[in-house]
């Protein structure tokens, strides 16, 4: 299911940081704390363990839609209503625990160490789902991530965010969804996955570098983070239900930090 939320600011002109998905994420986990402690402290902790012992959220969110908004340096200047779309496969836990504590909810506040800004709910709007075939087109909401761990030959680990043109970017995209299919409907996928990048969009921009974002998370704190996503329509040839996985879980990792979201391409 997805649910658009739409805020409103408490002041007329206000500032968020750039890097927001952190601290948007921060307000999810806020809103759920509000409809149930004890399963907020669960789904941050522990989560839904798919079967190679890896935790997953299961839900997902978009970039903010802004009504008026410029970038200066790293906040964002804006005025007016402001829109994110929340999306969770799980209509039976997962979103009744949100709209939960949607109700119970009285402030939103998008902030990190420099910038901030609290909103009100001034609506939330259900939004009704595509009709899934075996070929949809997708455009993306939020940069889409996946990566692997690498070692060098003197043992250092680092990880490398796949862009458009690696080998296995798609390899590991259907890997990703092939994992939350299992452990959403309890049964393993033994249909062919073929997902395409459009490389005519991707060569209109200027190649692989120029729709890639790079995103920090936790800024100004000790453990900050940078994380590599990239922004493009992509083809998926699937089953429907697995295509309902792509809609409401979103593509590739991290999809609980507000990565990896789609909709229908129209």
């Amino acid at each position: 299911m997805r649910l658009e939320l739409i805020l409103r600011p408490t002041k007329k002109n206000y500032i968020i940081p750039i890097n927001y998905h952190y601290p948007l994420s921060s307000v999810f986990y806020r809103i759920f704390s509000y409809g149930s402690p004890e399963f907020a402290t669960w789904l941050h902790d522990n989560g839904y363990i798919n079967q190679r012992g890896k935790p997953l959220r299961l839900f997902n969110f978009s970039k903010i839609f802004f009504s008026q908004y410029k970038v200066e340096g790293n906040c964002i200047h804006a005025s007016g209503l402001l829109k994110i779309i929340f999306s969770s496969p799980l209509d039976d836990s997962i979103v009744p625990a949100f709209i939960d504590g949607i109700l119970n909810t009285r402030n939103i506040i998008i902030s990190n160490k420099q910038y901030g800004a609290k909103f009100k709910i001034h609506n939330v709007i259900k939004i009704p789902p595509p009709f899934f075939i075996h070929d949809m087109k997708y455009i993306a909401l939020s940069p889409i991530v996946s990566s692997i761990v690498r070692e060098s030959e003197d043992g250092k680990k680092s990880i490398y965010f796949f862009k458009p043109g690696d080998k296995d970017l798609t390899y590991q995209l259907k890997k990703n969804l092939i994992s939350k299919y299992s452990l959403i409907y309890r049964q393993n996928y033994n249909e062919i996955i073929h997902l395409n990048l459009d490389f005519d969009y991707i060569n209109r921009y200027g190649g692989s570098k120029k729709i890639t974002k790079l995103i920090t998370i936790k800024e100004g704190e000790d453990d900050e983070t940078k994380v590599r996503g990239f922004v493009c329509p992509i083809e998926i040839s699937a089953n429907p239900k697995m295509q309902k996985i792509v809609y409401e879980c979103g593509l590739g990792e991290r999809n609980s930090m507000g990565f990896g979201m789609v909709d229908v391409y129209r």
